[in-house]
């Protein structure tokens, strides 16, 4: 049996991802990266990549967490590394998996961070009309967050012809591949069609809807930074990335009365236990509302 140097599969490991697992681009690159940090700390612990043990992983996990790693990140990891050694398994290079029942960290309890509504609605008041193609992209990729949940990656790949303003409808392709539709609000409408005016003076085949100002694809970190600069024009919270537009999209949606089993299909969770998290931000709101306002609070 071959001996396997550290990470030298990663080409085969890459085409696996995304034609057996089907998973998403966004997906591939984060255990891409993971994998590639595992064999890093083997190698700076000297440990030998062909004879692992479970124990091995759980130094790793331990590595993890020294660092302060959050517990979600950590799992994640753990799962890129248990798909990497069941992808050996399969090409028959391996015949043990050493992190197959190695079990992930229990999640912290926490509420889903989000943006009070009057600050959002602020926000978009203080952003300039859009007069060309970088200020109507600024407008877009708030809209997008906001007003459809969307995840970073989606927004990131969605394409041109996904778009169905004539029917105000978003088609977002979500983990594992599943499609969904999500209705387009006026706003939204309106900041597509001031993006596309301007849109036209960028010189590209255009696939992907948002574009840097080369016309090229935007990149996680354009959007951040993006995010980061417009929502601390209103708030001075830690937490201001874009998944933090999702949480306000769902959170405001269920303030609002919205049903859950809705918000799940819009948010693209496979099991409404993820989405349930929202109810825990309305059930703070109430309380909140309940001592401000109650005489005998």
């Amino acid at each position: 049996m071959d001996s396997i140097a550290p990470f030298a599969r990663q080409e085969g490991f890459s085409s696996y991802l995304l034609k057996e697992k089907r998973y998403s681009q966004h997906t591939e690159t984060a255990y891409i990266q993971d994998v590639a940090q595992f064999f890093s700390f083997l190698l700076g612990e000297q440990l030998d990549c062909n004879s692992l043990s479970p124990k091995d992983i759980r130094r790793y996990m331990f590595h993890l967490n020294s660092i302060r790693l959050s517990r979600t990140s950590i799992n994640r990891k753990l799962s890129a590394v248990r798909t990497y050694y069941k992808y050996l398994m399969i090409q028959g290079l391996i015949t043990v998996n050493p992190a197959a029942e190695i079990k992930g960290l229990k999640k912290e309890k926490r509420l889903a961070e989000y943006i009070p509504e009057q600050k959002l609605e602020d926000l978009f008041e203080l952003m300039p009309e859009a007069t060309d193609f970088v200020s109507a992209r600024a407008r877009l990729i708030l809209e997008l967050l906001y007003g459809t949940g969307m995840r970073l990656s989606e927004l990131i790949y969605l394409k041109t012809r996904d778009v169905l303003l004539s029917e105000n409808m978003l088609k977002v392709l979500g983990k594992g591949n599943k499609e969904r539709l999500i209705p387009i609000n006026h706003s939204l409408g309106q900041a597509f069609t001031q993006y596309y005016h301007f849109q036209e003076a960028v010189q590209t085949p255009i696939e992907y809807v948002l574009l840097t100002d080369s016309g090229r694809k935007l990149y996680p970190m354009f959007v951040h930074r993006l995010v980061t600069q417009w929502i601390s024009t209103v708030s001075s919270q830690q937490k201001k990335s874009p998944h933090v537009l999702r949480h306000s999209f769902a959170t405001h949606l269920l303030n609002k009365g919205a049903d859950i089993n809705s918000i799940k299909e819009l948010l693209g969770h496979a099991s409404l236990a993820a989405t349930q998290v929202y109810t825990h931000n309305s059930i703070e709101r109430l309380k909140e509302i309940y001592n401000q306002t109650h005489p005998g609070a």
